[in-house]
């Protein structure tokens, strides 16, 4: 059997010959101890703001960059929280394009994603195939927002069932589904009902929720051959839909489908860490206001005699380093609805003819806007390209008046990825170095391409098939495109 030891003391404590009452001594001795939450430690350094209503955006980005950049305009110009997405611009197999200030979670085939700024704690959930959700609180209260895509070619059920479980993990708790089923149904304006579109239905009443979408709201959806549609849905609990107002905005998106926007009229609470800045001064400041207290704060710290002590002091000489801090230095400004620095006057006119464009085709839409429709598309299409060469453009100028290699331009490109090369001069033996003069790299050309070999590919010349069909004279064997066989 186990054998019960001896009751534990605190330091300073005379053993009692009683064991129960020694264990009541312990007790009170550990209430008289104020105990203090880890949270606490960083209080002065945390800010926290109220926000009387939380923006939830909508949108099918159709998997074009074009589309994700236009995005980055919008969250300035509504003040979106959040964004439901769906067919996000994936390259390399991650998702891209998306706000580099905004955290993103998106579902395992990468078609259902949510974004969210940084000062938006989320719990999230575990993704699902076809679906993706976090956990917010609004007003006190835990809130589920679910992100979901099923492709009109595959089975609408495997993206029900991700719906269906998530319901089942929150256990009553209010949500918010924005998704892109592919659905037709009346209850949600089309003329039709269509057994995808019954599925939909029957989930969204056994779930005893409320659709969003209204019968008398424009299409959502709008193809390039002049057909509309209302795939997109958006989904709440019962008593979180009376909060909500939902309606869709007449923005141009440069995607096939509309943007939707959720305003919830309940309170929420954001969580921002100071930061100071440190780059510009205020050292000398610092340390003078460090020395000022310095005896103070060690004195507090040898004071303490007990590991309870030791960290209620901790905590108070870190508060008043905080205090420090803010009285040295001045702090960041956190942007984070900061429009993309590349996006021009020229292309808001551009968008907002574009957009007019749109409302003109969709008023000739019913009698002759085969010519509208045909307008709008050529304008779309130059405004895409247009928008894709301004982004390199300005991105190229950016690089080229950065002084330092690994400036901002480098930190942009790689943020922590990638680190820069070890100079020659702090190379560690073994290691190669790159800066090598002329006779060495001959040498190393010639151990590696024999000199017969690079004699044959200098004189070698391609036979084209036609004149007409050329290939790119960057393919010849020259000295001109390989400077390396000028060094033999």
């Amino acid at each position: 059997m186990h054998k019960q030891g001896p009751p534990r003391h605190l330091p300073g404590q005379t053993e009692s010959k009683n064991p129960a009452l020694g264990k009541n001594r312990d007790k009170e001795a550990r209430k008289e101890i104020p105990q203090i939450p880890q949270i606490e430690i960083l209080t002065k350094c945390v800010t926290q703001q109220q926000s009387p209503s939380t923006k939830i955006l909508q949108i099918n980005l159709q998997k074009t960059i074009s589309a994700t950049d236009n995005l980055k305009t919008a969250i300035v110009d509504h003040k979106i929280d959040i964004i439901i997405a769906q067919e996000p611009y994936v390259y390399n197999g991650t998702i891209s394009g998306t706000p580099q200030s905004w955290a993103k979670w998106s579902s395992k085939n990468k078609k259902a994603v949510i974004l969210a700024p940084l000062n938006i704690s989320p719990v999230v959930l575990t993704p699902k195939e076809n679906a993706v959700a976090i956990k917010i609180n609004l007003n006190k209260k835990p809130c589920t927002i679910v992100s979901a895509y099923s492709s009109p070619l595959e089975e609408v059920e495997h993206t029900l069932q991700d719906i269906q479980d998530y319901i089942n993990e929150i256990q009553g708790e209010d949500y918010i589904i924005g998704a892109d089923l592919n659905g037709q149904h009346y209850n949600w304006g089309y003329s039709y009902t269509s057994p995808r579109g019954r599925a939909i239905d029957h989930l969204i009443g056994s779930c005893r929720a409320m659709l969003l979408n209204t019968e008398d709201a424009p299409p959502s959806f709008y193809h390039p051959n002049g057909t509309v549609g209302r795939p997109d849905l958006s989904v709440s609990s019962a008593p979180l839909a009376s909060n909500i107002e939902w309606k869709i905005l007449k923005d141009e998106t440069m995607s096939d489908h509309k943007y939707i926007l959720m305003n919830i009229t309940l309170n929420r609470q954001t969580t921002t860490f100071q930061r100071f800045k440190t780059k510009y001064g205020g050292h000398r400041k610092l340390r003078h206001n460090l020395n000022l207290q310095s005896q103070a704060l060690i004195t507090k710290l040898k004071e303490c005699t007990t590991k309870e002590e030791l960290e209620t002091a901790f905590t108070e000489v870190h508060q008043d380093l905080i205090d420090i801090c803010k009285k040295s230095y001045k702090i960041k400004k956190q942007e984070l609805l900061k429009p993309p620095t590349w996006w021009t006057p020229t292309l808001e006119t551009e968008k907002k003819k574009l957009c007019a464009l749109r409302r003109r085709e969709q008023r000739q839409a019913r009698s002759n806007g085969t010519t509208a429709r045909t307008i709008y598309n050529r304008e779309k299409s130059k405004l895409r390209k247009k928008i894709k060469r301004t982004k390199t453009s300005a991105w190229q100028k950016f690089c080229t008046e950065e002084t330092n290699p690994y400036g901002r331009h480098y930190k942009a490109a790689f943020r922590k990825g990638s680190f820069p090369q070890i100079s020659s001069s702090n190379k560690q033996e073994g290691e190669r170095n790159w800066n090598l003069p002329q006779q060495s790299w001959t040498a190393y050309i010639q151990q590696w391409i024999p000199l017969q070999q690079t004699s044959q590919i200098r004189h070698q010349s391609l036979i084209y098939p036609s004149p007409t069909k050329r290939k790119s004279p960057s393919l010849r064997w020259n000295r001109q495109y390989y400077p390396a066989a000028n060094l033999l």
